[in-house]
């Protein structure tokens, strides 16, 4: 969540600005001792690959994470719906020197949005709710709310302001380290003017897919988590998915770390997120609170764009695009149903980005390949898209040259 972040490290660096209190928060790691050379052991891999094939993978991936001075990579390859190659590089808790494995799972930020339209696709199919309704059916004094319907929060054409550049959410968020309602998150929403009429623009929101949380609870009957379960991670036999919701401890889950605050990358110095991991979680819900490993995420990916979980009308739906320039992503060529659109190496690839302070991830499906990849880290705003290119390209490339 590119937007989510530039208001949030603006209120962090805030924070650090305050003095002794706030320089607290921070604990200074060189690039030495979050990114030094992984010693032996510390990956692992797992595939069906040949050899050389695999090796080539585990080397991008090794070389990205040393390119890119990230703590943690963790990598998965899903064709023809099958688990082929999963990997993981460097540190999951870099002061405890603990490895990362292929089971951790990471916060994937707004790749979460994918989830959250797959679970609106699943409760449309079943009748319970028409992509048509008005958000006023559902939640009440939401600006424009009789007008914006539930299709145009799933492909952000609803107008609607994003609570994520609130700069009174942000600081209450990060100088706080508040915890959030649901309910407290969409009253922000609901004081935010619209910045357009619904249907005339595509403009990127959070705003619309916390809506669509709570609508999912209102159709549905019963809690978000739950509904995310019973109607998409159990179809699709995904066991190492979960949402987030601010617990003191979430087990199994990577340590996340930041650059970009008062321009400490430049020194080699990462900002620990965790004291801020549990405000982020809760005010992110639907929009981006979900934590997996990328096992798990190529599968749901691969599961969900190859065909596997939704009707065929339902994901000819999905995948039907609008225009969506995004400064963020000068790759995107359209916005579906909560799916970006991508060129990726001169291939079209469908999936999401997503970056939660602290993590920065990618997955995307190549209809062309029937293949998913998966491509998650634990440092805010790492270039993952491009470890994905490489990744495609071997992927791609023929037997004999490996």
């Amino acid at each position: 969540m590119r937007r989510w972040q530039r208001l949030a490290l603006v209120a962090l660096a805030g924070a650090v600005a305050l003095g002794a209190g706030s320089i607290g928060y921070l604990r200074w790691h060189t690039r030495a001792v979050v990114t030094a050379a992984v010693p032996a052991g510390s990956h692992a891999v797992a595939t069906t690959l040949d050899p050389a094939a695999s090796d080539r993978l585990m080397q991008v991936v090794s070389d990205a994470r040393e390119r890119l001075g990230v703590p943690a990579l963790q990598v998965a390859v899903v064709k023809g719906g099958e688990l082929v190659w999963t990997g993981a590089v460097g540190w999951a808790d870099p002061p405890a020197g603990r490895p990362v494995t292929a089971e951790d799972r990471f916060h994937i930020g707004s790749v979460s949005k994918l989830y959250t339209a797959a679970l609106v696709l699943r409760l449309a199919e079943e009748g319970r709710l028409s992509l048509e309704d008005p958000v006023s059916r559902f939640v009440p004094d939401v600006p424009n709310g009789d007008r914006i319907t539930v299709r145009q929060l799933l492909n952000h054409t609803s107008g609607l302001a994003n609570y994520t550049e609130d700069t009174a959410f942000n600081l209450k968020t990060v100088l706080l380290r508040r915890r959030w309602s649901v309910d407290e998150v969409l009253d922000v929403i609901r004081q935010q003017a619209p910045r357009s009429a619904p249907g005339t623009e595509h403009y990127y929101s959070n705003s619309n897919y916390v809506l669509l949380g709570r609508i999912a609870e209102v159709a549905g009957g019963r809690p978000f988590a739950d509904l995310l379960h019973d109607e998409v991670l159990r179809p699709l036999g995904l066991t190492n998915t979960y949402l987030a919701a601010g617990e003191p401890e979430s087990v199994g889950t990577v340590r996340g770390y930041d650059v970009t605050v008062l321009g400490t990358g430049r020194m080699g110095i990462k900002l620990d997120m965790e004291r801020f991991r549990a405000p982020f979680e809760t005010s992110a819900f639907a929009a981006g609170a979900v934590t997996a490993s990328a096992a798990d995420v190529a599968r749901f990916t691969s599961g969900l764009l190859g065909g596997r979980l939704l009707a065929d009308s339902t994901l000819q739906s999905m995948l039907t695009f609008v225009d969506a320039p995004d400064e963020d992503m000068p790759a995107q060529t359209g916005y579906g149903l909560g799916v970006r659109r991508l060129v990726i190496g001169g291939e079209e690839m469908v999936g999401h980005t997503g970056t939660l302070p602290g993590y920065s991830n990618v997955a995307l499906y190549a209809p062309a390949h029937d293949h998913a990849v998966a491509v998650l880290s634990n440092l805010s705003m790492s270039d993952v898209t491009d470890v994905l290119a490489e990744v495609q390209a071997v992927l791609l490339e023929p037997a004999s040259t490996r």
